[in-house]
């Protein structure tokens, strides 16, 4: 399975996604690219780590998991989203068969930094695009299900006719 680390707040800056609600309403950003990541840990190909820079009460990064597969972290306000995202790295790459990570960040610092610990670093744009790709097969699918749900059923009178 793949780990996928979100540097949440470069991902919500830097895509057109958000703009609408920036830059006022941070809050309801993370929600959408939460809401807008779902899918893709839905079908379980991947584990998502979305990172938020300071939030976090205490000297410690707090992590909420919202599904099993998503993630949810708010470093502490001494600590850097990219602090974060290296040191999870490292201790991802420690696991017994360390799995494929990605980080998505167009921040060059952390690209590099990621990169040099063997991960795939991918753009804001690209990802932007996958969420877009991803959304609308999940539109195209609820059409489908609304489609059938209000095709008339048979009822037992139009069976006996």
């Amino acid at each position: 399975m793949r780990w996928i680390l979100l540097d949440a707040l470069n991902i919500i800056h830097g895509c057109s996604l958000f703009c609408d609600l920036l830059p006022d309403k941070h809050l309801a950003a993370g929600e959408r690219l939460l809401d807008l990541s779902m899918p893709l840990v839905q079908g379980g190909a991947c584990q998502l780590i979305v990172v938020f820079d300071g939030g976090a009460a205490g000297p410690v990064a707090s992590v909420i998991a919202v599904h099993p597969l998503l993630l949810v972290a708010h470093t502490p306000k001494n600590q850097s989203a990219d602090e974060f995202i290296v040191a999870a790295v490292r201790r991802i790459r420690r696991l017994r068969n360390s799995p494929s990570i990605a980080v998505v960040s167009d921040d060059g610092a952390i690209g590099a930094a990621v990169r040099a610990l063997g991960c795939d670093v991918l753009s804001v744009a690209l990802f932007a695009k996958k969420l877009r790709s991803y959304g609308q097969r999940q539109g195209e699918r609820l059409g489908q299900l609304r489609r059938l749900v209000e095709k008339k059923l048979p009822t037992v009178g139009d069976l006996i006719d």
